[in-house]
């Protein structure tokens, strides 16, 4: 299922949803960010998802910045038109979450199946 490695990530399409794979376990700085959400919305740009899902289970932190670019990434999707969701946030990376309000803007979930599940579901009601 993935076909593209990238620098913090891996990604593949199927049935129009769009996963990301994130492989760092680490996003602290602002650098890094920048190229995650540059790299995330070339992959958008390549295949026209319908869906997108990032799988944060590899991750056991993320800096101000991350949130930043998710929320960048999330403009994005909303003005393309395409579903959002992300997945397997680690418990300290979900408390930040909660606390700066990302689960108000994206959809989250506990695992990527849950995630693909929802998503597909929401694509074919």
């Amino acid at each position: 299922m993935f076909e593209e490695i990238y620098t913090h990530f891996d990604a593949g399409t199927n049935n129009e949803i769009c996963t990301i794979r994130v492989t760092t376990k680490q996003l602290r700085h602002p650098e890094p960010a920048e190229v995650f959400k540059n790299e995330v919305l070339e992959v958008l740009e390549k295949t026209h998802p319908r869906g997108l899902l990032i799988d944060f289970a590899h991750v056991n932190f993320m800096g101000s910045t991350m949130f930043a670019a998710m929320l960048s990434i999330r403009m994005e999707t909303e003005r393309r038109g395409i579903l959002y969701a992300i997945s397997a946030l680690h418990p300290d990376v979900e408390l930040v979450s909660n606390i700066v309000g990302i689960p108000r803007l994206i959809a989250t979930y506990d695992d990527a199946h849950a995630a693909r599940d929802a998503l597909t579901k929401a694509l074919h009601p």
